[in-house]
């Protein structure tokens, strides 16, 4: 099986073909044990055994199950696989998506640079509801207590104190102000979810109502501040989420709150943000080894390209939803990082670049590479059902990376127990 890198790739087939065994059980695996057998190890990373690299790391949770014999060519120009799933992120409500994606460290910056904090002698930790300088002394910075129940599920009630604003009066008594040009020019109109009836663009925002804002509701607010560096990274990183979007997520609403399909869409702005961070500190985020660079020296190593893993991305999302994800797709084989997706959706398998498609059947009748190729390819397959949906769609195709690779590089995979046995492939590799 050959997987081209920089590129935007979908494994396709009837359910209970082998798609999800393949790539979770199969190729993220034995990538990670190489990946991670390298850098503990770079100087006999050449040199040893690969079935011995498998068992490296037996105490870790991705490789203690016994794997398929796997045989990989190629992986050494990557830097990391990551698999980005629709598993919780968490179960404490104290993480929220600015905290998760590292925008909130920005924000405090920007509260700790008023003049009402500097008269405070207030740092950008005492913004943080973690902290024991800022948080609410009652509910240390949840905003709610929780009441056990012995017999019935645990009931949680709003803070007496803080009235759920998480923070003591005196960190909600510095407010960041719009300049009076941008309040006059442009109206917000937006109405706090808090009972105070505090007019944000006439009186300014405190921590507590950054919180309480959506994404988007955030970054018009920091629009006002063209001159600020901490709001225009914090700007930066939360136009990520409108990119996916999740423009509408309250900025402070708990990660434990968030559908599966919320949770896997944050998690892949977690990944862009800290993409974003690397090239704006100069570090060479996603360049291929060329053949006089060791792919074990050092940041490179880590800081290499990355190949992304996804199941199923588009269950549950709206069309316009699956429109912007492809774009974030886009956006990562752009920066020279591949994406992986086992997909069912036909807008977005017409708009992959390489198709592998298994089968022909379900259960023990699958597990073989039917056909692998470009969707024009595969739309030839007569074997192929994938292929007999995609005739329909070719000329509405639209095809992600028209660019050629920058270099010739593809991991290739054989599985010798279960997966793609090399002997029932039914067609050459290309």
């Amino acid at each position: 099986m050959k997987i081209p890198l920089n590129r935007f790739i979908c494994v396709t087939g009837v359910s209970g073909s082998g798609k999800t065994t393949l790539v979770r059980e199969v190729l993220w695996p034995a990538l990670e044990a190489k990946l991670k057998s390298q850098i503990a190890n770079p100087k006999s990373a050449k040199t040893a055994d690969p079935i011995e690299e498998e068992h490296d790391n037996d105490d870790s949770p991705s490789t203690s199950n016994q794997q398929p014999s796997t045989t990989l060519t190629g992986w050494e120009h990557l830097g990391r696989v990551v698999l980005v799933d629709q598993s919780t992120l968490g179960k404490t409500p104290r993480s929220n998506p600015a905290v998760y994606i590292g925008a909130f460290d920005d924000l405090r910056e920007l509260f700790a640079r008023t003049d009402a904090a500097r008269q405070r002698g207030l740092s950008a930790s005492a913004f943080s509801f973690n902290s024991g300088q800022g948080q609410c002394e009652r509910c240390r910075g949840a905003g709610f207590e929780k009441i056990e129940m012995q017999f019935l599920s645990d009931v949680f009630i709003r803070c007496p104190d803080c009235d759920g604003r998480r923070y003591r009066p005196h960190i909600l008594e510095v407010k960041v102000r719009c300049p009076s040009s941008v309040v006059s020019g442009k109206k917000s109109g937006r109405k706090k979810a808090t009972d105070n009836g505090l007019q944000a663009t006439d009186k300014g925002w405190s921590i507590a109502d950054l919180l309480e804002a959506t994404v988007d509701e955030v970054i018009e607010f920091l629009a006002a501040f063209p001159e600020s560096r901490a709001a225009g990274r914090a700007t930066e990183k939360l136009k990520l989420l409108q990119e996916v979007g999740l423009g509408y997520l309250r900025l402070g609403q708990p990660i434990n709150t968030l559908s599966g399909g919320e949770s896997q869409r944050l998690k892949l702005v977690s990944h862009l943000a800290e993409a974003a961070t690397q090239v704006g500190r100069g570090v060479p985020t996603a360049p291929l080894p060329t053949p006089d660079t060791s792919p074990a020296d050092g940041p490179l190593r880590t800081a290499g390209p990355t190949l992304f893993l996804f199941d199923e991305p588009t269950t549950g999302l709206h069309f316009d939803d699956v429109r912007l994800l492809l774009k974030v797709f886009q956006r990562l084989v752009d920066a020279g990082h591949s994406v992986l997706v086992i997909e069912h959706n036909l807008d977005v398998i017409k708009c992959a670049d390489w198709i592998i498609d298994l089968g022909p059947e379900a259960g023990d009748e699958g597990g073989q590479i039917v056909a692998q190729g470009i969707p024009e390819k595969i739309a030839a397959c007569e074997a192929s059902h994938t292929g007999r949906f995609l005739q329909g769609m070719a000329e509405t195709r639209c095809r992600m990376s028209r660019t050629p690779c920058r270099r010739t590089s593809a991991t290739n995979v054989r599985a010798a127990e279960h997966g793609v046995p090399a002997e029932k492939q039914h067609e050459s590799t290309p």
